[in-house]
């Protein structure tokens, strides 16, 4: 409750896994803590929290049903996990607010044999109810690559979340010692120490999305939005999280094109940056204090301000000009450089004008930064020019292979 009260935390609720769980589904869970569902147990629990945002059940077990109504009733999401339940059974469980699925396809039954006779599992019945979401331990290895293409092939990018169900172990070095003696850490999972079944992996939610769009061959936008998006639909709390937005919490994730996390914002602020490798802290300072004393020269900026926004000054002229050149270096960069035959010194002639052309171009930015009355639009304006410029380069190289 009071980590939810921080305006900044990124702690929106408390999920309860278990322990209204089938004992035979146990998994990593305490045997002995497993039961049934109690109501003189979890509606005074519930009367007396307020961070419960959602609680996992077995819905077969006695009293789930009436344990999921009383959830949903409450604005509590009730999810079922660790079960032995069969088509009838989901299919009442999300008639009394089952609507979602604790790690899909883990601790739970699929097509079965029961005295000759084939049942399906768990699995196939939560297929078969179009509504149901569901959320997948995208590691690779709690759920391969091929099953987790085929639950986004039939679920889709709106019913399908995906998640680390990692504990205190979380981007744990192969050879860490884990939270519990029962739990050992191996083949870059947790597992119960005599191997009768996973524990929890230690994986990020950067390496879900890899994992998927690298082994499962699920496009990268979807794979985003299923690690956003639609765990933020999934819980209600789209109005905050899950979409660049404004509005909306400023969590950013930059990735480089091998899927690696190279700068992370959360709540607008900076807490991991490896994207801008020059990062020297006094010279930073220097040009800081720099900017901020030129800033205070409100004569120079009205001088510069009449001569690059007055179009019709020799200065100014001259300032269209030199912007012009620099995009039409720019395109005639790109198209120069897909030619197989152009000769190696008119590539670099070429090369040479971008790089001067872009040295006037980034000085009349800077020019026109400083004089502008909204910094910070012309600011992230140029940052998005940068990108381009990159991704100018990258389709150049795209286009000579």
């Amino acid at each position: 409750n009071e980590l939810m009260k921080d305006p900044d935390s990124p702690i929106l609720g408390l999920h309860l896994e278990g322990h209204y769980l089938s004992p035979t589904k146990a998994g990593a869970q305490q045997p002995d803590w497993i039961k049934n569902p109690d109501p003189n147990e979890y509606i005074p629990i519930v009367e007396h929290s307020e961070c419960l945002s959602r609680w996992d059940a077995a819905p077969e077990l006695p009293g789930a049903l009436q344990f999921g109504r009383y959830c949903a009733e409450n604005g509590i999401l009730p999810s079922i996990a660790h079960t032995d339940a069969e088509y009838d059974d989901v299919k009442a469980a999300f008639a009394a607010g089952f609507t979602h699925v604790t790690h899909f396809y883990n601790a739970m039954p699929g097509f079965h044999n029961k005295m000759g006779y084939k049942y399906e599992g768990t699995v196939e019945s939560v297929y078969l109810i179009d509504d149901m979401t569901i959320e997948c331990i995208a590691d690779g290895i709690h759920v391969p690559p091929t099953i987790l293409r085929m639950a986004y092939k039939i679920k889709g990018v709106e019913r399908m979340a995906l998640i680390t169900d990692a504990l205190a172990v979380a981007a744990a070095p192969p050879d860490a010692k884990a939270f519990d003696d029962r739990v050992i850490i191996e083949d870059g999972v947790c597992k119960l120490a005599d191997r009768s079944a996973l524990a929890g992996s230690i994986a990020t939610t950067d390496r879900l999305v890899r994992t998927l769009v690298q082994q499962a061959e699920v496009p990268l936008e979807d794979a985003v939005r299923m690690a956003s998006e639609t765990p933020a639909h999934i819980m209600g709390v789209f109005g905050r999280k899950g979409a660049l937005a404004r509005g909306k919490d400023a969590d950013v994730l930059i990735l480089d094109d091998k899927l690696k996390v190279r700068c992370v914002w959360q709540m607008g602020k900076i807490i991991e940056n490896t994207l801008f490798k020059f990062q020297n802290p006094k010279l930073l300072s220097f040009l800081r204090r720099l900017w901020q004393k030129a800033m205070r020269n409100t004569a120079l900026r009205e001088k510069l301000r009449i001569i690059i926004f007055q179009s019709d000054t020799p200065m100014g002229k001259a300032f269209d000009v030199a912007l012009l050149w620099c995009i039409v270096a720019s395109i005639l960069v790109v198209v120069v450089e897909s030619i197989q035959s152009l000769p190696v010194r008119a590539k670099l002639v070429f090369t040479i004008l971008e790089y001067v052309f872009t040295f006037f171009f980034t000085l009349e930015y800077l020019c026109r930064l400083y004089c502008s009355d909204k910094p910070r639009e012309y600011a992230f304006s140029f940052f998005g020019i940068i990108i381009a410029r990159s991704e100018e380069r990258r389709v150049g190289k795209e286009c000579r292979s």
